[in-house]
């Protein structure tokens, strides 16, 4: 593998260094490499073309259009600059131009420059702009105007990709159907038949199809992230790693790398390394995001506790239910030397019957510090017999759920109810439940957790979703996702999933 990509990474340099082609023949190999989506190779002949005709039209739109491709929106609107300059005139600029703008983070100014464009790439622009508003509703509107009058790979891959996001398999799969007929070895018919079936949890044939799209397409570094991703979930970390670094050879700084490779070193436990890769970003993190927290845990493994202290505190009160932000505070708090606030923070994680070791441990450790009496229920609980029965079920259920057998998950959680329940279980078994076609069970544990937190906004978004997922009750799935919405207006889960209940409510019996 590597030698192929070594091979097609230097066949440029190799074709340039061996004739001195011309800047019409370098425009030729670098279309012949845009065709066959070697971007990069493309990218760096028509740079060298340039530098000899530096207002070719045709040089000055492929580079454009290759730009956009790799995702760099600040060089493409340069050269859009450099085609106005050239005369081209700017409405045969502006779909490239909002594209740009979409790259760079400004989805107003895209939806501003597409006007009324209703080309195929117009409409996946606008989708895509849509959706990075929050707008998902009209979003699904667009992709399926867009994709009315035939068929684009481009277009049909995000919008199976929007599908899969929210669950909608049976959607997502008809869309892959069409285009296996029309272009079944192109890379993202590729691409999206791995990811509907890991979505599936089927990750052997997700893994079969992302490395055939890395042996035909051996210069893109997408089909390896993907292979790196499953070996990161399996625990092959020596080879998710060897897959991130001839990935990263490829696309150096894309951010789904950089993200792959902050996930192997958090569990190769390489916390400084970690630190000084997300230290220059410190400021534009998202305390309640898993970067976020990861660095805050990269600073308590290396001793700094206050400093991860301040972090996981903004963590918890932006993201009061999320269990690993709470637990990681209360291990700061103990590190701090702060038992008090550590035991408060812990306490309601260890309340109910879904009790990770980890988070007894500490509260353990909080209330013996405190001399509370929960130190000794806590220190009985965890010496018994059920506790350890428990406990080993937990695991069970968890390594189930990794590799997506919700069968089993399913059976495991509801042997572990009868030892009680509180909101988290029944989260569970109402994942695995809507997972395994038992809506009227999902639903009804959906509630039932709910009745323990009613205003938590992942219980609301729960409670919705199962409804949406068996097509049970959709005027009240749109109503809990609306109220889970409003607590998380970011949420762009939230969001996807309440456009399509509302989508799906209006079509009425047509959709269904």
């Amino acid at each position: 593998m590597k030698n192929l990509q070594r091979t097609a990474l230097s066949l440029a340099g190799l074709l340039l260094g061996a004739c001195s082609p011309s800047p019409v023949e370098q425009l030729a190999l670098a279309q012949q490499d845009f065709a066959r989506q070697n971007y990069h190779s493309a990218r760096i002949l028509l740079g060298r073309a340039l530098k000899e005709e530096p207002g070719n039209r045709a040089m000055l739109l492929l580079q454009a259009q290759t730009l956009l491709r790799v995702g760099d929106g600040e060089a493409a609107l340069g050269v859009v600059e450099r085609l106005k300059r050239a005369g081209l005139a700017p409405a045969l600029l502006a779909t490239i131009e909002a594209e740009a703008h979409l790259l760079r983070g400004h989805p107003e100014s895209a939806l501003r420059l597409l006007g009324a464009d209703r080309s195929s790439d117009g409409w996946r622009v606008r989708a895509a702009a849509l959706l990075m508003l929050g707008r998902e509703a009209e979003a699904l509107a667009a992709f399926r105007t867009g994709l009315a009058p035939g068929r684009d790979a481009r277009l049909a891959g995000d919008y199976a990709r929007f599908l899969i996001s929210t669950g909608d398999y049976p959607e997502a799969e008809r869309q892959l159907e069409l285009m296996q007929r029309t272009r079944p070895q192109a890379i993202e018919t590729l691409m999206l038949a791995g990811a509907l079936a890991e979505a599936r949890g089927d990750t052997a044939e997700a893994m079969r199809t992302y490395r055939t799209a890395a042996r035909r397409y051996p210069w893109l570094a997408a089909p390896l992230v993907a292979q790196a991703n499953l070996k990161d979930l399996e625990g092959q970390l020596d080879q998710a790693a060897q897959l991130a670094e001839v990935a990263a050879s490829i696309q150096p700084d894309d951010s789904s790398i950089v993200d792959l490779k902050l996930s192997i070193y958090s569990q190769q436990g390489k916390w400084a390394l970690i630190r000084r890769m997300l230290q220059p970003r410190e400021r534009m993190l998202d305390p309640a995001s898993g970067t976020g927290m990861l660095y805050a845990e990269a600073l308590l493994r290396l001793e700094h506790s206050e400093h991860a202290r301040a972090i996981l505190s903004q963590a918890v009160i932006k993201a009061p239910n999320n269990r690993y932000a709470r637990m990681m505070l209360g291990e700061a708090q103990l590190a701090t030397g702060d038992s008090r606030a550590a035991l408060a923070t812990l306490r309601p994680l260890v309340e109910g019957v879904f009790v990770y070791p980890r988070e007894l441990e500490l509260a353990e450790r909080a209330a013996t510090m405190q001399d509370d009496p929960l130190a000794g229920r806590l220190r009985a609980d965890r010496e018994s017999g059920a506790a350890r029965q428990r406990t080993a079920l937990i695991e069970q259920g968890l390594a189930a759920t990794a590799v997506s057998d919700w069968s089993a998950a399913l059976r495991i959680w509801r042997q572990l109810q009868g030892y009680g329940e509180d909101a988290e279980l029944l989260r569970r078994i109402a994942d695995s439940a809507s997972m395994v076609g038992q809506h009227e069970l999902a639903c009804a544990s959906a509630d039932k957790a709910l009745g323990y937190q009613p205003g938590n906004a992942e219980l609301l978004h729960l409670a919705g979703r199962v409804r949406l997922a068996g097509r049970r009750d959709l005027a009240k799935a749109s109503e809990l996702l609306a109220a889970a919405t409003a607590r998380e207006p970011a949420n762009a889960h939230f969001r996807a999933d309440l456009a399509r209940a509302q989508s799906l409510t209006a079509r009425g019996s047509e959709a269904l």
